[in-house]
């Protein structure tokens, strides 16, 4: 079987656990809801446009996809534990095994997102907004639900036991979102790498104000692959290990 295969088949098994155990459909009905709560409580109010609306909304939501992200990938590990051990003995690659488990993870995150889009939709409704600052808000998501994924799949691969993995995620993942706030007090050579590190604060800035930056969709695709990188080394590891 090809290596495209073979992470096409680790996908399908991984979200067909997800949805056989139901954690599919809360994990969708409770983003949902959460992502309505943020609207109501951060977006809606009748002194704004419908653009400055839909800015906050993408700019709130987007933690809750980082962090939904995070989740997701410790209830794959969680979910699909007992077929570990059949990845672990079967002819196939640490990368290909990690790739599909990722590639389920984005496939949820992206139905994730189209679970929300009737509530950017009501506010383009309610006002004069483009669907195209919609499109770049839910692309910029997408972008930030995935990197949350690997960095949950990375830190569950590093750890034995997967909250503890899904913990020290959360640390990192924290650890670059607050990373500008400090950037005043470095040396003014790091004082760039500070600033520009916060995958929300500082990358989805454009998305939210429905601009597609290549430069932080590069920024955010490159963190996710060494997260993924970095989760294939550490499976690797265990793999093989007494």
């Amino acid at each position: 079987m090809s290596a495209r295969g073979v992470t096409a088949l680790v996908a399908g098994r991984e979200l067909a656990a997800l949805r056989r155990t139901g954690a599919l459909w809360a994990f969708l009905g409770a983003l949902a809801l959460v992502q309505g709560l943020h609207l109501l409580a951060f977006a809606v109010d009748e002194r704004r446009t419908s653009e400055r609306a839909l800015a906050i909304f993408f700019h709130h939501g987007a933690y809750v996809m980082e962090t939904a992200g995070l989740l997701l990938a410790l209830t794959m590990v969680v979910v699909g534990a007992p077929a570990d051990m059949l990845w672990r003995t079967a002819p196939i690659r640490a990368h290909h095994w990690v790739a599909g488990r990722f590639l389920a993870g984005a496939t949820a995150i992206a139905l994730g997102v189209l679970a929300s889009a009737h509530l950017p939709a009501l506010v383009l409704w309610s006002g004069h907004g483009a669907a195209g600052h919609a499109l770049a808000g839910g692309l910029g998501w997408i972008l930030v639900g995935n990197l949350g994924v690997a960095v949950g799949l990375a830190g569950t691969a590093i750890f034995r036991r997967p909250l503890a993995g899904a913990v020290a995620g959360g640390f990192v993942l924290a650890a670059l979102e607050l990373m500008p706030m400090v950037a005043d007090r470095v040396r003014p050579a790091w004082r760039m790498v500070f600033s520009e590190a916060a995958p929300v604060w500082a990358h989805n800035d454009a998305f939210r104000r429905g601009i597609v930056d290549l430069s932080d969709a590069v920024f955010l695709i490159g963190l996710t692959y060494t997260a993924l990188v970095s989760a294939s080394v550490a499976q690797n590891d265990r793999r093989w290990a007494p």
